[in-house]
């Protein structure tokens, strides 16, 4: 076992000594190992004794010196350490370690004015090297000397008369060490100073200012540097990412707004800001901002996306708001077909066409019109693939609201051959593993499901993993398949928008199967039927059933956030939701609700004031 560590630690000296260009004798190997396994057992006599005599070879300091130095600063023989210092500056006067060593070792004997000014003469003596000022700024940096190092890089930036030389590392530094304000200032003006860094830089920011206060400050940050430089657009680019951070869509609307007239440009600001805005919920403010793009933006490309995606904006108010209005959905048909008519075709009314169909299936069942309608889209040239494909899946998952599974099999499994490897492709092996679920073939669906939780987006990994562990845990041990059986013959019930009979056999599987391990996912099946029929009160009634079976439940943080959410989107009752988002953020720290759950609390609390 020694003799293995031993000839990692030669590997190790030989990369060392490669590193630092300084040939190292073969003969003094055996030597430094041997120190090394002194100081590790801790003979430090014998250690500082062998140390000591290799270091009067030159060659051996880039081996020894960072466990020599330090074992003078711990036994205090700071006269000792300075002779072997000053030894190898004289030698090595283009090696930064051992002068910045030479620094440590003034502050290790209490001289700290020494220090900094030694430090201080150390930086100017650089010159305009800047390869030099980059050397010496980053020994200061590994020996956590992080203000010198600041001190190194700005002295470079005075030298080389460039107020954005060395950017990139002073925000490194700034970051590593928690200063947010310079480390933003620094972040920006690299991205202002290169348009090619500035993806890089907003994936910092949001990676780094998840705090309310500092997306303030640099809201005011950017306000600032606006009116001194109101030229540049990337300020208020970030002003515009980083209210919809805050989820102060209103105030992106605003900024994006004034920076689409300044660019003239096509909307585009425009349409991320209604696009972000229904992806949170914020159906007034989504649809305010369509319908500006669609009044203002006749000429352009997003005049039609906009049209059609002001009607999806409705939809999706629609269908979230319970119970369904069935005369907003005939008003959403109307709308959609006034479209198909006026628009010339297009990716917008393709995807009209689609949506028609699913509103025609899911709320009218009728299934002809939307068979047409998909198929138009389907068998029509010059339209591109995905929303093909898509339309196939559209096609199964109707002809499965008709009970007609072999179909929808075929469909499934035309679109996972054609899109195979890609995201619409593992969409396909989804739902042909939860028709296979749905018909009780759960061995089936399981080979599927192992597949989709390896290769796929996390959305759908997500889904494959939970479909996967409903499966196992409830066949694996049961000889009785009947209960899983009965409980996907109803989770297809609701598929196909049968609710009254759903909760008519969840209700029946409660008292045939007292106790059953599927008891959790019954009531929290019943929980989506009572929401979707408005009543919100047995929704949440059944929600807290499944929260009681305590928090090492699968289901338990999931029914926790439907909680809050029900509070907030359908009950309107803020306060509540605060209380049952906070609770939630205590309960469940490992969720993947968790972000999710942080944002809408701060939101509701008004931290991110409209």
């Amino acid at each position: 076992m020694w003799k293995t560590k031993g000839a990692l630690r030669i590997l190790g000296i030989v990369f060392l000594s490669l590193l630092f260009s300084v040939p190292a004798f073969p003969q003094d190997f055996q030597k430094v190992s041997l120190a090394e396994e002194y100081l590790n057992r801790g003979e430090v006599e014998k250690a500082l004794d062998l140390y000591g005599k290799l270091a009067k070879q030159n060659e051996n300091l880039p081996l020894i010196h960072k466990n020599y130095f330090d074992l003078l600063l711990s036994t205090k023989d700071f006269k000792g350490a300075e002779k072997y210092l000053s030894r190898a500056v004289k030698k090595n006067p283009d090696i930064f370690v051992y002068q910045v060593d030479q620094g440590r070792l003034l502050a290790a004997s209490d001289q700290n004015d020494l220090k900094d000014k030694f430090y201080e003469e150390l930086i100017e003596a650089q010159g305009k090297d800047l390869n030099k000022i980059r050397g010496l700024a980053q020994e200061f940096y590994r020996a956590q000397e992080f203000d010198w190092a600041v001190a190194t890089f700005k002295f470079g930036r005075k030298v080389s008369k460039n107020d954005g030389m060395f950017a990139h590392e002073l925000a490194n530094i700034y970051r590593l060490t928690n200063q947010k304000d310079p480390m933003v200032d620094e972040y920006v003006q690299m991205a202002v100073r290169n348009p090619k860094n500035r993806s890089y830089v907003k994936n910092v920011l949001q990676s780094t200012l998840g705090e309310p206060e500092d997306l303030e400050s640099f809201e005011a940050y950017l306000i600032d540097h606006i009116q001194k430089d109101g030229k540049e657009e990337f300020y208020a680019e970030l002003l515009i990412w980083t209210n919809l951070q805050q989820r102060n869509f209103y105030g992106a609307f605003i900024q994006a707004r004034s920076l689409d007239k300044r660019k003239k440009s096509n909307g585009d600001q425009l349409m991320e800001v209604a696009r972000m805005a229904l992806q949170h919920k914020d159906y007034d403010n989504s649809i305010m901002v369509y319908d500006y793009v669609i009044q203002n933006y006749l000429e352009s490309p997003n005049y039609y996306l906009a049209r059609n995606a002001i009607i999806n904006a409705r939809e999706e108010q629609v269908k979230n708001t319970f119970p369904v209005d069935m005369e907003d959905i005939d008003e959403l048909i109307s709308s959609y077909q006034q479209l198909i008519e006026e628009v010339p075709p297009s990716i917008a009314t393709f995807e009209a066409r689609k949506n028609k169909a699913m509103l025609h299936a899911l709320y009218k069942e009728d299934y002809d019109t939307a068979i047409k309608l998909l198929e138009e889209v389907t068998q029509g040239g010059r339209i591109p693939k995905n929303l093909k494909l898509e339309c196939k899946i559209s096609l199964g998952d109707i002809f499965l609201l008709k009970s007609q599974p072999w179909e929808s099999r075929l469909l499934y499994a035309q679109v996972e051959k054609e899109g195979k490897e890609t995201p619409i492709g593992y969409e396909a092996k989804l739902r042909s593993a939860k028709l296979s679920y749905y018909t009780g073939d759960f061995e089936l669906a399981a080979g599927h499901l192992d597949v989709l939780k390896q290769a796929t987006t996390r959305e759908i990994a997500n889904d494959a993993m939970s479909m996967s562990l409903l499966i196992k845990d409830n066949t694996a041990l049961d000889t009785l398949r009947a209960p899983m059986e009965e409980y996907a013959a109803i989770d297809l019930l609701l598929f196909q928008k049968k609710n009254e009979e759903a909760l008519s056999r969840l209700k029946k599987m409660l008292k045939d199967y007292p106790g059953h391990g599927l008891t959790d996912e019954i009531y929290y099946l019943m929980s989506k039927v009572y929401k979707e029929q408005g009543n919100f009160e047995e929704a949440l009634e059944s929600l807290k059933m499944v929260v009681q079976s305590g928090p090492e439940d699968i289901l338990a943080d999931d029914a926790a956030f439907e909680i809050a959410d029900l509070y907030e989107h359908q009950i309107k009752d803020a306060q509540a939701a605060m209380d049952a988002y906070q609770s939630f953020l205590s309960d469940y720290p490992g969720s993947i609700h968790v972000e999710e759950a942080r944002k809408r609390f701060r939101a509701l609390r008004g931290d991110f004031p409209n």
